[in-house]
């Protein structure tokens, strides 16, 4: 059965992101993040990309595939808070410039807190 993005659903866990049937349930593709750094797994999608960051990493994966197609390292440690953002304009440069302004602004709370 072949897979549009608007036909899956992605959940995270631990180390591992999950591309599900969002009619059945099955799974479709599973990858496991190399990186053994702690920190929450958290995760975003577009039509295209799924993008899933922890530990100062993010990670990109075609969202149908699972193919990994990127890794970036953030210089930031710990819990990450990851921001996505879909449309017409949607590219690594744009991501990857959302992930590192989210991951900013949670390392500057972490710090007051």
């Amino acid at each position: 059965m072949e897979h549009g993005g608007e036909e899956l659903m992605f959940v995270g866990s631990g180390r591992t992101v999950t591309a599900l049937d969002r009619f059945s349930g099955r799974t479709v593709w599973r990858r496991k993040l190399p990186r053994m750094f702690g920190g929450y797994l958290t995760i975003a999608a577009t039509e295209r990309e799924v993008y899933a960051g922890r530990g100062g990493y993010v990670y990109c994966f075609d969202a149908l595939s699972g193919v990994p197609l990127w890794e970036r390292g953030l210089q930031s440690g710990g819990g990450m808070v990851m921001m996505a953002m879909a449309g017409q304009g949607m590219n690594e440069a744009a991501a990857f410039g959302a992930v590192q302004q989210a991951a900013a602004v949670s390392a500057a709370a972490a710090s007051s807190g």
